[in-house]
């Protein structure tokens, strides 16, 4: 989970497991330190051994094939720019860790909306009809995942955010979005809206009813799309 705000980013990465690798080591994203994460083992905090200043170890149970649930926490002082490309640099283990399935929850201000997606994901949301406009809603909601995943419940998201969830596809490093805020959406449609007024009055041709059908159809499929 990515959860961007106007002062910040907070990072959340929860892995549930099965082996007994003596100790477990978690290469941490660039920028962060052992010192600046916090670490839950089955819902118990564990100290962080540091192999070094952005890989960290963790201590299992000798016993092999017991289940564990691994959450990790920690914070960037990363402000959201109007327009943004958001990266999130995902933990890293050692090769022969296999990951079955990766859910990656990005949330953002009220203000602001996902512009796009990175190839390295699948969008995991459908569009429903929210009363005024269309709008993506997530298959999963976050205790939907913590549920699936083991974790614990954390407090809530607040309402006033906007939250899209995507799948990913084997341990890539990172996934990638694009977002942009709502007033720079406005203003697009605003300049699109007088743009083709300003041609309906200085150009009499596109008064024309051929002309007119073209356009309508064009906004037709453009809105089916």
């Amino acid at each position: 989970q990515t959860w961007l705000t106007g002062a910040g980013r907070q990072d959340r990465a929860v892995y549930r497991f099965s082996g007994a690798e003596q100790p477990l080591e978690v290469s941490l994203p660039a920028g962060i330190s052992a010192g600046n994460a916090e670490a839950r083992l089955d819902g118990q905090s564990v100290p962080i051994v540091a192999s070094n200043e952005e890989t960290l170890a963790v201590r299992l149970d000798p016993r092999g094939g017991h289940e564990h649930v691994l959450e990790l926490e920690y914070q960037f002082d990363e402000p959201l720019a109007r327009m943004a490309t958001i990266e999130a640099q995902l933990p890293r283990f050692s090769s022969s860790v296999w990951v079955q399935r990766m859910y990656w929850q990005l949330v953002l201000p009220g203000d602001q909306h996902l512009f796009s997606e990175g190839n390295e994901t699948t969008p995991e949301f459908s569009w429903v009809w929210s009363g005024v406009c269309w709008t993506r809603r997530a298959s999963l909601d976050q205790a939907e995942l913590e549920e699936w995943s083991g974790a614990q419940h954390a407090t809530a998201l607040p309402e006033k955010t906007n939250r899209y969830l995507f799948s990913v596809a084997g341990s890539p490093q990172r996934v990638t979005a694009h977002s942009v805020e709502r007033s720079q959406i406005v203003l697009l449609g605003s300049l699109g809206a007088l743009c083709v007024g300003l041609l309906l009055i200085y150009l009499p041709m596109m008064r024309r009813p051929v002309t007119l059908l073209a356009g309508g159809v064009l906004l037709l499929a453009i809105a089916a799309w």
